[in-house]
């Protein structure tokens, strides 16, 4: 039971101490430089709709005001019906 116990008090130390020991030395002995530029990832907007017919008008008006690349995201439409298969 003695090792248990000593084995259970490492892994607790390594979690708070040791972890973060092997972090500083990590990025002391090989640092990544911080890539610093200017990104803007695309992205999709996907909207599922049924029955949305009185707001999709002013959501879509929404959607298409981002202040982002318009050039970036596309916009989806996915409409659906009552029925379920």
């Amino acid at each position: 039971m003695r090792w248990v116990f000593w084995g259970a008090v490492l892994l607790i130390a390594y979690t708070y101490m040791g972890y973060a020991a092997w972090l500083w030395l990590r990025a002391r002995l090989r640092p990544w430089p911080v890539l610093r530029a200017s990104r803007s990832p695309t992205f999709s907007i996907v909207m599922v709709v049924r029955n949305e017919e009185r707001w999709l008008e002013s959501k879509l008006r929404n959607l298409l005001q981002l202040d982002y690349p318009p050039a970036r995201y596309q916009i989806v439409l996915v409409p659906t019906d009552r029925r379920t298969h």
